[in-house]
C-alpha cells in the first residue's frame, strides 16, 4: 500500500489488488509526501506496517 499527500493538501491511498501491482497519478498538483507500507496477510485481512511520511524534495521532481 502507498499513501501520498499532494500540494493541494489531499491524501490519497493506493491499495494493490491481489497478487499484482497498482498505480495512480495526480494531474493538477504535485506529490509532496509519500508513505510506502509493507503488508502481512492475516486471516482474511492484511496488517500494514507503515513508516512515517517522507517529504519529497524539489530536486527529485526536477
Amino acid at each position: 500500500m502507498a499513501r501520498y499527500i499532494t500540494s493541494n493538501l489531499q491524501t490519497w491511498t493506493v491499495l494493490p489488488p491481489n497478487d499484482s501491482c497498482a498505480s495512480d497519478r495526480t494531474y493538477i498538483s504535485k506529490i509532496t509526501h509519500v508513505q510506502v507500507c509493507g503488508g502481512e496477510e492475516k486471516i482474511s485481512s492484511i496488517s500494514w506496517d507503515c513508516p512515517p511520511y517522507e517529504k519529497i524534495g524539489s530536486s527529485i521532481l526536477s
